[in-house]
């Protein structure tokens, strides 16, 4: 991959549930849960970051990289899941990127956001 030129490859990138913005949801969820370890070592981190050291922390995508990213907004805690869409770890509006996406939200939890061709018509 080292010899290849990204600026003028075409790709093609899925990204299934990604924190690019944060996870907020996480981090309020643990205040008020208490659970230690939810959500891992990189969760921890990604909770303490903004958007600004978020998008210099992960970096841009090549320039002719389409990118298709899936969120899920089925949380399964039924007190907040009318307050804002979450897969139970990520806000749908914490996977967005900067830049031109294609943006699909489907009715899964996080851990069921998964290829299904028909779903995602592809």
């Amino acid at each position: 991959f080292r010899s290849v030129n990204w600026d003028y490859t075409k790709t093609k990138v899925v990204m299934l549930a990604p924190p690019n913005r944060g996870i907020r949801y996480l981090k309020s969820m643990k205040k008020y849960v208490g659970v230690a370890g939810y959500g891992g070592v990189a969760a921890e981190k990604l909770a303490t970051l903004t958007t600004e050291q978020l998008d210099l922390r992960l970096g841009k995508l090549p320039r002719r990289c389409f990118p298709l990213v899936l969120a899920g907004k089925l949380c399964l805690n039924p007190f907040n899941q009318h307050k804002y869409p979450n897969d139970g770890l990520v806000m749908v509006e914490e996977t967005e990127l900067p830049g031109e996406f294609r943006h699909q939200v489907l009715i899964k939890a996080f851990w069921r956001v998964d290829l299904n061709l028909t779903e995602i018509g592809v």
